[in-house]
């Protein structure tokens, strides 16, 4: 993958969305067949990905947690205006 193609937005391929999910290509393609991460298939042929869908895909189900990170120091202190998902 060329400098010019990663910069451009240029869709990515299964071989290229798998390494940015980490994942294997055959595990790439199950999720996609089974329609839990988004894909485009134009005319039939190979399988693209956007980034943009591949990170919202990443950064489901987010959980809130018990701490914060002060801006300050840098430092993780506990988030009173949080129970950390605690019910």
């Amino acid at each position: 993958m060329g400098e010019e193609r990663k910069l451009d937005g240029a869709p990515l391929t299964l071989d290229e969305a798998a390494v940015f999910l980490g994942l294997s290509k055959g595990y790439l393609y199950k999720l996609t067949s089974s329609g839990k991460i988004p894909n485009y298939k134009p005319a039939g042929g190979r399988l693209y990905f956007t980034r943009e869908d591949l990170r919202r895909y990443l950064f489901r189900n987010r959980r809130a947690s018990a701490f914060r990170i002060d801006e300050g120091s840098g430092l993780m202190e506990p988030d009173e205006s949080n129970d950390g998902g605690r019910r």
